[in-house]
């Protein structure tokens, strides 16, 4: 049985919200915010661990949820979800999103207004610090019925990647090796976008 070794807690009755106007990408939040009931205003990273704990081992991330369209006239809007690579100089203000997609895949059947529409994602993958480089090796994302494969190779802006020293940090102060975080497009501005992810772990 896997386990779980880093977990946004989002679940089935609090799960991460992204939403509302923009076009650019909208980055699924951590859980919880500042208090109950308030939505937090950081991305939500998932970091891999130190120590050399996952030093050349496989790895599984997984994330699931749902997404919406809001009130549009005229064309149908196109929805692009992702996986990012995050890389850190320190501490977690100094995040760098990668531009290029781990995965991701674009929806573009949604028909029905304010219906929601499922997607689910998972991804294997291995990295270590001899080489620094991190390979994807399997996965896929689907959205609404609709499969994207993850294709095998080297994930582009992870390179000097670092596993390894610290009780608690790597040797370079950053705050993690690298992370993870889910990411959605709308291609149609419109205040009654969402999408919604209740899952987010990653397993070894």
């Amino acid at each position: 049985m896997a386990n779980v070794i880093a977990n946004l807690l989002a679940n089935g009755v609090t799960g991460s919200v992204v939403g509302g106007t923009g076009t650019t990408i909208k980055y699924f939040p951590s859980i919880p915010g500042a208090s109950i009931g308030v939505a937090s205003t950081n991305n939500g990273y998932i970091l891999m661990p130190a120590n050399n704990a996952v030093n050349g081992q496989r790895l599984n991330f997984t994330a699931t949820g749902n997404f919406a369209v809001g009130d549009i006239t005229g064309a149908c809007p196109t929805v692009t979800l992702g996986v990012y690579p995050v890389t850190f100089t320190g501490g977690l203000s100094t995040a760098v999103i990668g531009s290029t997609a781990i995965v991701s895949a674009v929806s573009t059947t949604q028909a029905n207004i304010n219906a929601l529409y499922p997607w689910a994602l998972q991804l294997d993958f291995a990295g270590d610090t001899g080489s620094g480089l991190v390979q994807k090796l399997s996965g896929q994302l689907v959205m609404d019925g609709v499969s994207t494969s993850v294709t095998a190779g080297l994930i582009t802006g992870l390179t000097g990647i670092n596993y390894a020293p610290g009780s608690t940090l790597p040797a370079s102060g950053q705050v993690a090796p690298f992370g993870l975080v889910v990411g959605v497009t709308f291609s149609i501005s419109e205040a009654g976008n969402t999408a919604t992810m209740y899952q987010c772990v990653l397993q070894q």
